[in-house]
Protein backbone atom coordinates (compact mmCIF):
# COMPACT_ATOMS: atom_id res chain seq x y z
CA UNK A 1 0.00 0.00 0.00
CA UNK A 2 0.79 4.28 -0.19
CA UNK A 3 3.17 3.01 3.67
CA UNK A 4 5.03 0.78 1.64
CA UNK A 5 5.78 2.80 -1.28
CA UNK A 6 6.42 5.54 1.19
CA UNK A 7 9.32 3.40 2.39
CA UNK A 8 11.19 1.99 -0.37
CA UNK A 9 10.55 5.44 -2.71
CA UNK A 10 10.87 9.03 -2.29
CA UNK A 11 10.36 11.78 -4.69
CA UNK A 12 11.73 15.45 -3.23
CA UNK A 13 11.28 18.38 -5.92
CA UNK A 14 13.14 21.33 -5.73
CA UNK A 15 13.43 24.76 -7.94
CA UNK A 16 11.90 23.12 -11.09
CA UNK A 17 13.91 19.52 -10.96
CA UNK A 18 12.17 16.67 -9.15
CA UNK A 19 14.28 13.62 -8.40
CA UNK A 20 12.67 9.78 -7.90
CA UNK A 21 15.20 7.38 -5.54
CA UNK A 22 13.35 3.82 -5.67
CA UNK A 23 15.04 0.75 -3.79
CA UNK A 24 13.35 -2.20 -5.34
CA UNK A 25 15.64 -4.61 -6.09
CA UNK A 26 15.07 -8.23 -4.42
CA UNK A 27 11.84 -7.59 -3.18
CA UNK A 28 9.56 -9.92 -5.41
CA UNK A 29 8.40 -7.54 -7.22
CA UNK A 30 5.95 -8.83 -10.16
CA UNK A 31 3.92 -6.89 -13.16
CA UNK A 32 1.63 -6.40 -10.87
CA UNK A 33 3.36 -5.23 -8.33
CA UNK A 34 5.21 -2.12 -10.70
CA UNK A 35 1.77 -1.28 -11.94
CA UNK A 36 0.98 -0.55 -8.46
CA UNK A 37 3.55 1.33 -7.28
CA UNK A 38 3.54 3.62 -10.83
CA UNK A 39 0.03 4.52 -9.82
CA UNK A 40 1.25 5.68 -6.34
CA UNK A 41 3.92 7.36 -8.41
CA UNK A 42 1.53 8.88 -10.57
CA UNK A 43 -0.43 10.44 -8.04
CA UNK A 44 2.73 11.63 -5.99
CA UNK A 45 1.85 15.46 -5.22
CA UNK A 46 5.70 16.57 -6.10
CA UNK A 47 4.90 15.22 -9.79
CA UNK A 48 1.94 17.30 -9.76
CA UNK A 49 3.19 20.73 -9.08
CA UNK A 50 3.00 22.70 -11.96
CA UNK A 51 6.61 24.46 -11.53
CA UNK A 52 8.42 20.77 -11.96
CA UNK A 53 9.78 20.67 -15.61
CA UNK A 54 12.34 17.50 -15.65
CA UNK A 55 12.54 14.55 -13.76
CA UNK A 56 15.03 12.38 -13.08
CA UNK A 57 15.64 8.68 -11.70
CA UNK A 58 19.48 8.64 -11.30
CA UNK A 59 19.19 4.79 -10.30
CA UNK A 60 16.07 2.68 -11.88
CA UNK A 61 17.26 -0.87 -9.88
CA UNK A 62 14.47 -3.54 -10.44
CA UNK A 63 16.77 -6.57 -10.15
CA UNK A 64 16.49 -10.09 -8.44
CA UNK A 65 12.89 -9.55 -9.12
CA UNK A 66 9.99 -11.30 -11.71
CA UNK A 67 9.67 -8.79 -14.01
CA UNK A 68 7.92 -9.83 -18.13
CA UNK A 69 7.94 -7.66 -20.56
CA UNK A 70 4.48 -6.82 -19.50
CA UNK A 71 5.79 -4.87 -16.32
CA UNK A 72 8.69 -3.40 -18.46
CA UNK A 73 6.42 -1.96 -21.27
CA UNK A 74 4.59 -0.13 -18.35
CA UNK A 75 7.80 0.97 -16.35
CA UNK A 76 9.06 2.93 -19.85
CA UNK A 77 5.50 3.87 -20.55
CA UNK A 78 5.42 6.09 -17.26
CA UNK A 79 9.00 6.86 -18.00
CA UNK A 80 8.43 8.35 -21.07
CA UNK A 81 4.71 10.46 -20.20
CA UNK A 82 7.02 11.77 -17.27
CA UNK A 83 9.60 12.36 -19.81
CA UNK A 84 11.74 11.05 -17.02
CA UNK A 85 16.02 10.82 -17.19
CA UNK A 86 17.47 7.64 -16.02
CA UNK A 87 21.61 7.27 -15.62
CA UNK A 88 21.25 3.82 -14.84
CA UNK A 89 18.83 0.74 -15.84
CA UNK A 90 19.33 -2.13 -14.08
CA UNK A 91 17.27 -5.43 -14.53
CA UNK A 92 19.33 -8.47 -13.28
CA UNK A 93 17.94 -11.99 -13.10
CA UNK A 94 14.11 -11.24 -13.94
CA UNK A 95 12.26 -12.48 -16.98
CA UNK A 96 12.61 -10.29 -19.88
CA UNK A 97 12.91 -11.37 -23.21
CA UNK A 98 13.42 -10.05 -26.95
CA UNK A 99 10.06 -7.85 -26.70
CA UNK A 100 11.02 -6.06 -23.21
CA UNK A 101 14.42 -5.19 -24.63
CA UNK A 102 12.47 -3.60 -27.54
CA UNK A 103 10.67 -1.82 -25.20
CA UNK A 104 13.62 -0.29 -23.31
CA UNK A 105 15.43 0.05 -26.68
CA UNK A 106 12.58 2.53 -27.50
CA UNK A 107 12.97 4.12 -24.24
CA UNK A 108 16.59 4.66 -23.96
CA UNK A 109 16.75 6.18 -27.80
CA UNK A 110 13.45 8.63 -26.87
CA UNK A 111 13.57 11.93 -25.98
CA UNK A 112 14.68 11.10 -22.60
CA UNK A 113 18.36 9.28 -24.16
CA UNK A 114 20.70 8.52 -23.11
CA UNK A 115 21.68 6.19 -20.29
CA UNK A 116 25.18 5.33 -19.60
CA UNK A 117 24.09 1.78 -18.35
CA UNK A 118 22.22 -1.04 -18.97
CA UNK A 119 22.63 -4.40 -16.92
CA UNK A 120 20.15 -7.15 -18.24
CA UNK A 121 22.41 -10.56 -17.22
CA UNK A 122 20.56 -13.63 -16.12
CA UNK A 123 17.23 -12.98 -18.59
CA UNK A 124 15.36 -14.31 -21.76
CA UNK A 125 17.10 -12.41 -24.64
CA UNK A 126 18.48 -13.43 -27.70
CA UNK A 127 20.78 -12.80 -29.99
CA UNK A 128 18.28 -11.24 -32.23
CA UNK A 129 16.91 -8.59 -29.48
CA UNK A 130 20.67 -7.75 -29.21
CA UNK A 131 20.85 -7.65 -32.90
CA UNK A 132 17.72 -5.25 -32.86
CA UNK A 133 18.86 -2.85 -29.79
CA UNK A 134 22.37 -2.58 -31.25
CA UNK A 135 20.62 -1.78 -35.04
CA UNK A 136 18.35 1.31 -33.04
CA UNK A 137 21.84 2.48 -31.01
CA UNK A 138 24.33 2.47 -34.05
CA UNK A 139 23.14 5.41 -35.64
CA UNK A 140 22.04 7.14 -32.86
CA UNK A 141 23.18 11.07 -32.08
CA UNK A 142 23.42 10.84 -28.31
CA UNK A 143 25.73 8.00 -28.32
CA UNK A 144 27.92 8.04 -26.67
CA UNK A 145 27.31 10.50 -24.73
CA UNK A 146 29.93 12.97 -24.83
CA UNK A 147 30.80 15.21 -21.57
CA UNK A 148 34.23 17.18 -20.83
CA UNK A 149 37.45 16.21 -19.32
CA UNK A 150 40.40 18.56 -18.52
CA UNK A 151 38.72 20.71 -21.48
CA UNK A 152 39.12 18.24 -24.15
CA UNK A 153 35.61 16.01 -25.30
CA UNK A 154 35.93 13.04 -23.64
CA UNK A 155 33.03 9.84 -24.21
CA UNK A 156 31.32 7.46 -22.68
CA UNK A 157 30.35 4.28 -23.83
CA UNK A 158 27.14 2.78 -23.18
CA UNK A 159 27.81 -0.21 -21.05
CA UNK A 160 25.04 -3.64 -21.65
CA UNK A 161 25.66 -6.14 -19.69
CA UNK A 162 23.89 -9.38 -21.42
CA UNK A 163 25.69 -12.81 -18.98
CA UNK A 164 23.83 -15.66 -18.76
CA UNK A 165 20.98 -15.46 -21.30
CA UNK A 166 19.79 -17.02 -24.31
CA UNK A 167 23.12 -16.46 -26.62
CA UNK A 168 25.32 -19.16 -27.57
CA UNK A 169 28.65 -19.11 -28.68
CA UNK A 170 27.67 -19.93 -31.96
CA UNK A 171 25.13 -16.67 -31.99
CA UNK A 172 27.90 -14.51 -30.95
CA UNK A 173 30.54 -15.81 -33.84
CA UNK A 174 27.85 -15.45 -36.59
CA UNK A 175 26.94 -11.57 -34.90
CA UNK A 176 30.18 -10.79 -34.87
CA UNK A 177 31.57 -12.24 -38.41
CA UNK A 178 28.69 -10.99 -40.28
CA UNK A 179 26.82 -8.08 -38.52
CA UNK A 180 28.91 -6.07 -36.46
CA UNK A 181 30.48 -4.01 -38.98
CA UNK A 182 27.41 -3.43 -40.90
CA UNK A 183 25.86 -2.02 -37.64
CA UNK A 184 29.36 0.42 -37.18
CA UNK A 185 29.20 -0.36 -34.06
CA UNK A 186 32.33 -1.29 -31.76
CA UNK A 187 32.11 -4.33 -28.64
CA UNK A 188 34.29 -5.25 -26.14
CA UNK A 189 33.89 -8.53 -24.77
CA UNK A 190 34.47 -8.85 -21.23
CA UNK A 191 38.06 -9.86 -19.86
CA UNK A 192 38.96 -10.74 -16.19
CA UNK A 193 39.83 -7.07 -15.40
CA UNK A 194 36.68 -5.43 -17.00
CA UNK A 195 34.49 -3.64 -15.43
CA UNK A 196 32.14 -0.58 -15.96
CA UNK A 197 34.88 1.81 -14.87
CA UNK A 198 38.14 0.80 -16.12
CA UNK A 199 37.34 -1.33 -19.97
CA UNK A 200 40.72 -1.60 -20.97
CA UNK A 201 39.38 -2.90 -24.63
CA UNK A 202 37.34 0.01 -25.12
CA UNK A 203 40.88 1.89 -24.67
CA UNK A 204 42.34 -0.01 -27.30
CA UNK A 205 40.55 1.64 -29.76
CA UNK A 206 41.96 3.94 -31.53
CA UNK A 207 40.06 6.81 -32.57
CA UNK A 208 41.35 7.92 -36.02
CA UNK A 209 39.24 9.67 -38.55
CA UNK A 210 36.50 7.33 -37.79
CA UNK A 211 33.12 8.42 -36.35
CA UNK A 212 31.98 6.34 -33.64
CA UNK A 213 28.49 6.16 -32.95
CA UNK A 214 28.35 3.53 -30.27
CA UNK A 215 31.00 1.87 -28.40
CA UNK A 216 29.03 -1.10 -26.84
CA UNK A 217 30.70 -2.77 -23.87
CA UNK A 218 29.45 -6.56 -24.53
CA UNK A 219 29.28 -8.82 -21.40
CA UNK A 220 28.93 -11.99 -22.41
CA UNK A 221 30.78 -14.49 -19.92
CA UNK A 222 30.26 -14.59 -16.03
CA UNK A 223 33.63 -13.99 -14.04
CA UNK A 224 33.84 -17.32 -13.00
CA UNK A 225 33.92 -18.08 -16.87
CA UNK A 226 36.42 -18.93 -19.20
CA UNK A 227 37.54 -15.90 -21.38
CA UNK A 228 36.16 -15.64 -24.82
CA UNK A 229 38.55 -17.23 -27.77
CA UNK A 230 41.23 -14.79 -28.65
CA UNK A 231 39.69 -14.32 -32.03
CA UNK A 232 36.23 -13.74 -30.90
CA UNK A 233 37.78 -11.01 -28.74
CA UNK A 234 39.64 -9.45 -31.92
CA UNK A 235 36.32 -9.51 -33.41
CA UNK A 236 34.84 -7.86 -30.82
CA UNK A 237 37.51 -4.79 -31.35
CA UNK A 238 36.76 -4.11 -34.91
CA UNK A 239 36.73 -0.49 -36.19
CA UNK A 240 33.44 1.42 -35.94
CA UNK A 241 31.70 3.24 -37.94
CA UNK A 242 32.52 4.76 -41.58
CA UNK A 243 35.69 7.16 -42.38
CA UNK A 244 34.58 11.00 -42.47
CA UNK A 245 35.57 11.37 -45.46
CA UNK A 246 33.97 8.22 -46.68
CA UNK A 247 30.46 9.62 -45.64
CA UNK A 248 29.26 10.44 -49.39
CA UNK A 249 30.26 7.24 -50.52
CA UNK A 250 27.31 5.40 -52.50
CA UNK A 251 25.88 2.92 -50.60
CA UNK A 252 26.12 -0.36 -51.50
CA UNK A 253 23.64 -2.16 -53.72
CA UNK A 254 21.78 -5.04 -52.75
CA UNK A 255 19.59 -6.16 -55.91
CA UNK A 256 20.42 -6.38 -59.40
CA UNK A 257 18.15 -4.55 -60.68
CA UNK A 258 19.80 -2.62 -63.06
CA UNK A 259 19.49 1.76 -64.08
CA UNK A 260 16.11 1.68 -66.94
CA UNK A 261 16.51 4.86 -68.75
CA UNK A 262 20.26 4.15 -69.94
CA UNK A 263 19.51 4.90 -73.59
CA UNK A 264 16.50 6.22 -73.46
CA UNK A 265 17.00 9.92 -73.40
CA UNK A 266 15.16 11.73 -76.10
CA UNK A 267 17.75 13.05 -79.20
CA UNK A 268 18.34 16.64 -78.18
CA UNK A 269 17.21 16.59 -74.95
CA UNK A 270 18.86 17.57 -71.40
CA UNK A 271 18.34 15.49 -68.42
CA UNK A 272 17.53 18.14 -65.34
CA UNK A 273 17.26 15.16 -63.04
CA UNK A 274 18.53 11.46 -62.62
CA UNK A 275 16.91 8.30 -62.92
CA UNK A 276 15.73 6.31 -59.38
CA UNK A 277 17.89 3.76 -58.66
CA UNK A 278 17.37 0.78 -56.27
CA UNK A 279 19.29 -0.35 -53.47
CA UNK A 280 17.92 -3.13 -52.13
CA UNK A 281 15.06 -6.01 -52.92
CA UNK A 282 13.24 -8.52 -51.62
CA UNK A 283 9.66 -10.72 -51.91
CA UNK A 284 7.97 -7.85 -50.02
CA UNK A 285 10.46 -4.90 -50.46
CA UNK A 286 12.11 -2.78 -52.28
CA UNK A 287 13.96 0.44 -51.23
CA UNK A 288 14.54 3.10 -54.23
CA UNK A 289 17.40 5.90 -53.98
CA UNK A 290 15.26 8.83 -54.38
CA UNK A 291 17.08 11.37 -56.05
CA UNK A 292 16.02 15.32 -55.56
CA UNK A 293 13.68 16.95 -58.24
CA UNK A 294 10.86 14.37 -57.66
CA UNK A 295 8.01 14.78 -55.14
CA UNK A 296 6.33 12.00 -53.40
CA UNK A 297 2.63 13.78 -53.48
CA UNK A 298 -0.45 12.05 -55.07
CA UNK A 299 -0.91 13.41 -58.49
CA UNK A 300 -4.17 13.50 -59.92
CA UNK A 301 -3.12 12.12 -63.18
CA UNK A 302 -1.90 8.88 -61.65
CA UNK A 303 -5.07 6.54 -62.16
CA UNK A 304 -5.61 7.64 -65.71
CA UNK A 305 -1.66 6.56 -66.10
CA UNK A 306 -2.03 3.56 -64.27
CA UNK A 307 -4.87 2.27 -66.46
CA UNK A 308 -3.32 3.31 -70.06
CA UNK A 309 -0.02 1.77 -69.31
CA UNK A 310 -1.64 -1.78 -69.18
CA UNK A 311 -1.55 -1.28 -73.30
CA UNK A 312 1.72 0.48 -73.60
CA UNK A 313 5.03 -0.89 -75.95
CA UNK A 314 7.78 -1.05 -73.66
CA UNK A 315 9.51 1.66 -75.61
CA UNK A 316 6.51 3.78 -75.26
CA UNK A 317 6.67 3.41 -71.77
CA UNK A 318 10.37 3.74 -71.15
CA UNK A 319 10.24 7.30 -73.74
CA UNK A 320 7.41 8.75 -71.34
CA UNK A 321 9.69 8.04 -68.40
CA UNK A 322 12.24 10.03 -70.29
CA UNK A 323 10.40 12.33 -70.92
CA UNK A 324 10.18 12.47 -66.72
CA UNK A 325 13.74 13.35 -66.28
CA UNK A 326 13.58 16.19 -68.76
CA UNK A 327 10.66 17.91 -67.74
CA UNK A 328 10.94 21.56 -66.02
CA UNK A 329 8.42 20.84 -63.56
CA UNK A 330 9.33 17.74 -60.56
CA UNK A 331 7.34 15.23 -61.76
CA UNK A 332 5.73 12.95 -59.32
CA UNK A 333 7.71 10.00 -58.20
CA UNK A 334 4.76 7.48 -58.73
CA UNK A 335 4.52 8.47 -62.66
CA UNK A 336 8.38 6.46 -63.16
CA UNK A 337 6.97 3.26 -60.42
CA UNK A 338 4.23 2.85 -62.49
CA UNK A 339 5.66 3.44 -66.26
CA UNK A 340 8.28 1.20 -64.62
CA UNK A 341 6.15 -1.40 -62.81
CA UNK A 342 2.57 -1.24 -63.04
CA UNK A 343 1.26 -4.16 -65.00
CA UNK A 344 4.62 -5.77 -65.86
CA UNK A 345 4.56 -9.41 -65.69
CA UNK A 346 6.54 -10.79 -62.84
CA UNK A 347 7.12 -7.25 -61.58
CA UNK A 348 4.47 -8.46 -58.63
CA UNK A 349 3.06 -4.69 -57.98
CA UNK A 350 -0.69 -5.29 -59.08
CA UNK A 351 -1.66 -5.20 -55.33
CA UNK A 352 -0.43 -1.56 -54.68
CA UNK A 353 -0.98 -0.26 -58.02
CA UNK A 354 -3.97 2.24 -56.99
CA UNK A 355 -4.30 5.71 -55.12
CA UNK A 356 -4.83 4.19 -51.40
CA UNK A 357 -1.80 2.41 -51.76
CA UNK A 358 0.52 5.26 -53.26
CA UNK A 359 1.67 2.74 -55.65
CA UNK A 360 3.88 1.22 -53.23
CA UNK A 361 5.36 4.14 -51.24
CA UNK A 362 5.22 3.79 -47.84
CA UNK A 363 6.18 7.01 -46.96
CA UNK A 364 7.50 10.01 -48.21
CA UNK A 365 10.35 12.14 -48.92
CA UNK A 366 10.44 16.16 -49.59
CA UNK A 367 10.97 17.21 -53.27
CA UNK A 368 14.66 18.48 -52.74
CA UNK A 369 15.64 15.76 -50.48
CA UNK A 370 17.95 12.67 -51.92
CA UNK A 371 17.64 9.37 -50.04
CA UNK A 372 16.30 6.01 -49.37
CA UNK A 373 12.67 5.58 -50.31
CA UNK A 374 10.83 2.23 -49.22
CA UNK A 375 8.39 0.46 -51.60
CA UNK A 376 6.03 -2.36 -51.13
CA UNK A 377 5.94 -4.79 -53.90
CA UNK A 378 2.58 -6.19 -52.66
CA UNK A 379 -0.38 -5.97 -49.95
CA UNK A 380 1.11 -7.95 -47.22
CA UNK A 381 4.59 -5.34 -47.08
CA UNK A 382 2.83 -2.51 -47.57
CA UNK A 383 0.40 -3.51 -44.49
CA UNK A 384 3.30 -4.62 -42.55
CA UNK A 385 5.77 -1.17 -43.14
CA UNK A 386 2.31 1.03 -42.58
CA UNK A 387 2.06 -0.47 -39.22
CA UNK A 388 5.19 -0.16 -38.22
CA UNK A 389 5.32 3.42 -38.82
CA UNK A 390 2.36 4.16 -37.33
CA UNK A 391 4.08 2.73 -34.36
CA UNK A 392 7.32 4.65 -34.72
CA UNK A 393 9.07 1.30 -35.00
CA UNK A 394 11.51 2.44 -37.80
CA UNK A 395 14.34 4.82 -37.40
CA UNK A 396 15.03 7.90 -39.64
CA UNK A 397 18.47 8.82 -40.20
CA UNK A 398 19.34 11.84 -42.52
CA UNK A 399 22.32 14.36 -43.35
CA UNK A 400 21.60 18.06 -43.63
CA UNK A 401 24.04 20.76 -44.67
CA UNK A 402 22.61 23.76 -42.58
CA UNK A 403 23.95 26.99 -42.63
CA UNK A 404 25.85 28.92 -40.02
CA UNK A 405 28.26 26.98 -37.04
CA UNK A 406 26.58 26.28 -33.13
CA UNK A 407 29.17 28.22 -31.86
CA UNK A 408 28.33 31.26 -33.72
CA UNK A 409 24.95 31.10 -35.31
CA UNK A 410 22.68 28.57 -33.35
CA UNK A 411 19.53 29.94 -31.21
CA UNK A 412 17.51 28.75 -28.25
CA UNK A 413 20.80 27.41 -26.34
CA UNK A 414 21.57 25.14 -28.28
CA UNK A 415 24.94 23.47 -28.62
CA UNK A 416 26.71 20.29 -30.82
CA UNK A 417 24.55 17.67 -29.96
CA UNK A 418 21.26 18.27 -28.41
CA UNK A 419 17.55 17.81 -28.76
CA UNK A 420 15.45 20.03 -30.97
CA UNK A 421 11.23 19.86 -29.24
CA UNK A 422 9.29 22.84 -31.43
CA UNK A 423 5.41 21.48 -32.29
CA UNK A 424 5.31 21.87 -36.07
CA UNK A 425 2.21 24.05 -38.03
CA UNK A 426 0.84 23.18 -41.04
CA UNK A 427 -2.73 24.45 -41.05
CA UNK A 428 -1.18 27.23 -43.93
CA UNK A 429 0.48 24.23 -46.21
CA UNK A 430 -1.93 24.11 -48.69
CA UNK A 431 -1.88 27.84 -49.23
CA UNK A 432 1.98 28.72 -48.62
CA UNK A 433 3.46 25.25 -48.64
CA UNK A 434 5.33 26.03 -45.86
CA UNK A 435 5.24 24.92 -41.86
CA UNK A 436 5.85 27.35 -38.70
CA UNK A 437 7.14 26.90 -35.14
CA UNK A 438 3.10 27.35 -33.46
CA UNK A 439 2.13 26.46 -30.05
CA UNK A 440 -1.04 25.17 -31.83
CA UNK A 441 1.28 22.38 -33.90
CA UNK A 442 1.61 19.00 -33.22
CA UNK A 443 4.99 18.10 -30.56
CA UNK A 444 7.34 17.62 -33.13
CA UNK A 445 10.95 15.99 -31.51
CA UNK A 446 14.42 16.37 -33.84
CA UNK A 447 17.80 14.54 -32.11
CA UNK A 448 20.83 15.40 -34.28
CA UNK A 449 24.53 15.69 -33.84
CA UNK A 450 27.55 17.64 -35.40
CA UNK A 451 29.87 15.68 -38.01
CA UNK A 452 31.40 18.31 -39.40
CA UNK A 453 31.84 22.20 -39.48
CA UNK A 454 33.25 23.88 -43.32
CA UNK A 455 34.18 27.07 -44.01
CA UNK A 456 34.24 29.27 -47.58
CA UNK A 457 37.27 29.85 -49.46
CA UNK A 458 36.97 33.87 -49.32
CA UNK A 459 35.93 32.52 -45.18
CA UNK A 460 32.45 34.63 -45.27
CA UNK A 461 30.32 31.70 -44.81
CA UNK A 462 30.44 28.77 -42.55
CA UNK A 463 28.45 25.71 -42.64
CA UNK A 464 27.68 22.65 -40.44
CA UNK A 465 27.13 18.76 -41.49
CA UNK A 466 24.39 17.59 -39.10
CA UNK A 467 22.89 13.75 -38.66
CA UNK A 468 19.38 13.97 -37.51
CA UNK A 469 17.22 10.97 -36.59
CA UNK A 470 13.61 11.90 -36.89
CA UNK A 471 11.55 10.77 -33.21
CA UNK A 472 8.19 12.39 -34.77
CA UNK A 473 7.54 12.91 -38.68
CA UNK A 474 5.86 16.01 -39.13
CA UNK A 475 5.62 17.60 -42.43
CA UNK A 476 8.77 19.40 -43.54
CA UNK A 477 10.25 18.62 -39.98
CA UNK A 478 14.07 19.32 -40.18
CA UNK A 479 13.81 21.97 -42.75
CA UNK A 480 11.48 23.59 -39.53
CA UNK A 481 13.49 22.91 -36.92
CA UNK A 482 16.95 23.65 -38.40
CA UNK A 483 15.29 27.34 -39.17
CA UNK A 484 14.36 27.78 -35.95
CA UNK A 485 17.26 26.93 -34.17
CA UNK A 486 18.86 29.61 -36.58
CA UNK A 487 21.06 27.19 -39.07
CA UNK A 488 18.53 26.83 -42.24
CA UNK A 489 19.43 24.18 -44.82
CA UNK A 490 21.11 25.04 -47.56
CA UNK A 491 19.43 25.07 -50.85
CA UNK A 492 16.33 26.22 -48.39
CA UNK A 493 15.28 29.13 -50.89
CA UNK A 494 11.85 30.15 -48.84
CA UNK A 495 13.63 30.53 -45.62
CA UNK A 496 16.68 33.01 -47.32
CA UNK A 497 13.40 34.22 -49.36
CA UNK A 498 11.61 35.32 -46.00
CA UNK A 499 14.66 36.50 -43.72
CA UNK A 500 17.35 37.36 -46.07
CA UNK A 501 19.84 36.16 -43.89
CA UNK A 502 22.64 33.47 -45.46
CA UNK A 503 21.32 34.99 -48.93
CA UNK A 504 24.79 35.75 -50.74
CA UNK A 505 25.82 32.60 -49.35
CA UNK A 506 23.49 30.67 -51.18
CA UNK A 507 23.96 32.51 -54.38
CA UNK A 508 27.64 31.64 -54.12
CA UNK A 509 26.95 28.26 -53.78
CA UNK A 510 24.80 28.08 -56.81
Amino acid sequence: GTHYWKRVCDVRAAYGEATITAELANTELADDGVADWLAWLRGHPELKQTDVESVSLPMLDLSNNRLTSRGIRSICAFLEEHSVRVDEMKFNHNEVDDEGLYRIAQYITSESAPVTALHLCSNQISILGVFKLLTMLSLHPMYPLETSLHGKASFIPLWLQLDNNNITDEDLQDFLDCQLRELGCAICLVGKHCSQWACQCVKQIKMDDRKHNVVLHLCLRTPDQPPPDSKVLQAGLAAAGRSAHRIFQPPRSLTCRQDWLQKSSTPGSRAVRTEPKFLYEDAHFMVMLKPAGWHCSLGHGATGLAASVKTMSTDNRKAKAANLLTQSDPPPLHDYIILRFGEVGGSGMKEVMNDSKLYGMVHRLDQGTSGPLLIAKNQIGFDFAKTKIVNQEYQRDYLALVHGTFGRDALHGHGPTGLIQAPVDRSMYDWTRRCVISENGQPASTLYERIAEYESRDRKARYTLLHCRLLTGRTHQIRVHMEYIGMPLVGDRQCLELNGKHGAELKSLT
